[in-house]
């Protein structure tokens, strides 16, 4: 992630981690591997509208779907309640792509990130 956030302009610290890793923390669900912590998911579950807060797959667990697998899990519980899923990302993240490829849309942008949804058809 501070490869992502200095790509961004961003300086990261540990204070900045900290703040987003306390942020929506009641929402947070730590992604086990083989018994191994791998990742951290936290999505605030508010109707119409989930909003996927933060995501990460750890280094040595990128690369192998992990977290196009929690996307698309994710994606079909929102479906399954009748939800869309909303997101932010910074322009630079590699993540974006993934995204796009799951039918997230941008909604609008900042100078850094773009906001994105994924419409549920209903």
């Amino acid at each position: 992630m501070d490869a992502t956030m200095i790509a961004a302009g961003k300086t990261p610290s540990d204070e900045a981690h900290m703040q987003r890793v306390l942020y929506a923390f009641e929402s947070a669900h730590i992604v086990l591997l083989a018994d191994q912590p791998v990742g951290l998911l936290k999505v605030v579950r508010d109707a119409p509208v989930w909003d996927l807060v933060q995501i990460q797959v750890a280094p040595s667990a990128q690369g192998k779907g992990l977290g196009e697998r929690l996307l698309r899990g994710l994606i079909a519980q929102a479906m399954a309640s009748d939800v869309s899923v909303k997101l932010s990302v910074f322009k630079v993240n590699p993540a974006l792509r993934l995204y796009t490829r799951l039918g997230f849309t941008v909604t609008d942008e900042t100078e850094d990130a773009y906001e994105m949804v994924f419409m549920n058809p209903r």
